[in-house]
Parts: structure tokens; sequence; C-alpha cells
């Protein structure tokens, strides 16, 4: 079984450069982050006037370290992983209609995952 290890990177995406990196995925690393932007001069107050913006990934982790250590900031979840989120919801309703049609003999769309073509009467 193979261990993942993960990296947090905090970025400032106007100026393009990486502002923090630590080991792990918790809501502890926002809040390292967060003393690391204290301990440089960043402080909470400033940060508030500018709006500051949160784009991450749907970890609850994250998402519970940012509304402790960063309760001004704006979250936006990314858009790989609000696509992923969506395409799972269409699968879901897809497979659903699949069987409800083949249960009550109507015509099913074959290949309907991968394709927009062949309604066959299976």
């Amino acid at each position: 079984m193979t261990t993942l290890r993960y990296i947090s990177l905090f970025h400032d995406l106007d100026a393009q450069r990486v502002l923090y990196a630590c080991k792990g995925r918790k809501a502890q690393v926002v809040a390292q982050f967060a003393d690391a932007l204290e301990a440089h001069g960043a402080c909470a107050e400033n940060i508030q006037r500018t709006s500051m913006r949160v784009c991450m990934d749907m970890s609850t982790s994250y998402q519970a370290g940012v509304r402790e250590h960063l309760p001004w900031a704006a979250i936006t979840f990314d858009e790989f992983h609000i696509i992923q989120l969506v395409n799972k919801a269409v699968d879901e309703v897809r497979r659903q209609e699949v069987k409800r049609a083949r249960s009550g003999g109507a015509p099913v769309i074959s290949g309907s995952r991968t394709s927009r073509h062949g309604v066959t009467g299976k």
C-alpha cells in the first residue's frame, strides 16, 4: 500500500508567485500560513481591507482551516474539483435513467457515457 504525502502551496495569483509551502493537507497548514503572514508583516487588518480570496480544493479540513484562521477570506473552489463533482452527478443520473429505461422496456442510449450516438432497443 502506497502512503500518500501531501504538500500545501499558497500562491499569490496576481503576482504569480508562491507565498508559502509546507507538508500536510490539514487545517493546521492554513494556521501555519496565517502565522507566516503575520510574521512577515501582513497583519490581519490589512488583509481584510484587500479582500483576500482563497481558491482551493473541496477538502473539509482546508475549509475549516480557512474559516478558523482566515475568516475574512472569500472561498472559491477550484475548477477541476467543481467539474469533477458535476461529472459524478451527471454520471449517476445517467446510470439511474439507463436502469429505469431497461426495467420499463424503453429504448436505451447505448454508450451514453462516452458517445452521443446510437439508440438501441436493448
